[in-house]
């Protein structure tokens, strides 16, 4: 995941460390848009919930 405000992406070398700091590469649209979306897709999904808890239903 890249911080919202982040333009460059970077190369990682495993889960926890990066390649190279000083090799960066440009975002494409897709994922300069994914932490907005990602996150309009975590509060969508939490309103469902908290609907359903209100209303008593439960979602199949």
């Amino acid at each position: 995941m890249y911080p919202l405000e982040n333009t460059k992406g970077y190369f990682y070398e495993n889960n926890t460390t990066l390649k190279d700091t000083n090799e960066a590469f440009e975002l494409d649209e897709y994922h300069k848009n994914f932490p907005k979306s990602y996150q309009k897709l975590m509060f969508y999904q939490l309103n469902l919930r908290l609907k359903d808890i209100k209303t008593g239903k439960n979602l199949p």
